[in-house]
């Protein structure tokens, strides 16, 4: 429940700062009540957004993705920093710093592409006759089939009432 209630405080806080809120061209301050019916569509907009990320991509484990924060996007955070101060202080346009942006990032999503690949992570273009060869932390089961014993003949006893 608190998790859901989280999606719609950031969805509210993402429609009121990045879509502007309750206005729409300004055509809600004419109609009272249709601000608050804008308002709750655009912040349905970013939950069905949310929402479809979530069930679509997989899950990923939490210490997969604090190295992942730690190694990879904490770096890429500085090195934004320091180019973005690289192109104020020589008056560079704004696009000059995201198109810095656009290939740094296409290079870190080639990289760990060709990575999971090199490590047996995806299976892309292979054969179900081919062998799979998979990471050393999967471990996979084997089960065999057994044969069932062989029923022996039950030999009839016989059941004489006890006396007391």
């Amino acid at each position: 429940m608190s998790e859901y209630i989280n999606m719609i405080t950031v969805s509210s806080v993402a429609t009121t700062v990045f879509l502007g809120g309750w206005s729409f061209f300004g055509l809600t301050d004419n109609i009272p009540g249709l601000s608050i019916l804008v308002y709750v569509i655009k912040v349905a907009l970013f939950l069905f957004f949310f929402i479809w990320v979530r069930a679509t991509l997989p899950r990923i484990r939490y210490d997969h993705l604090m190295i992942f924060g730690w190694q990879v996007l904490l770096p890429l955070a500085v090195l934004n920093i320091v180019f973005s101060a690289f192109c104020v202080a020589l008056h560079w346009p704004w696009y000059v710093n995201t198109i810095f942006g656009v290939v740094v990032i296409g290079a870190v999503l080639f990289l760990i592409q060709g990575r999971a690949q090199s490590m047996g992570i995806r299976f892309e273009g292979k054969t179900s006759k081919e062998k799979q060869h998979l990471p050393s932390s999967v471990h996979l089961a084997k089960f065999e089939t057994l044969s069932a014993p062989s029923p022996e003949p039950i030999e009839e006893q016989n059941n004489e009432p006890v006396q007391v």
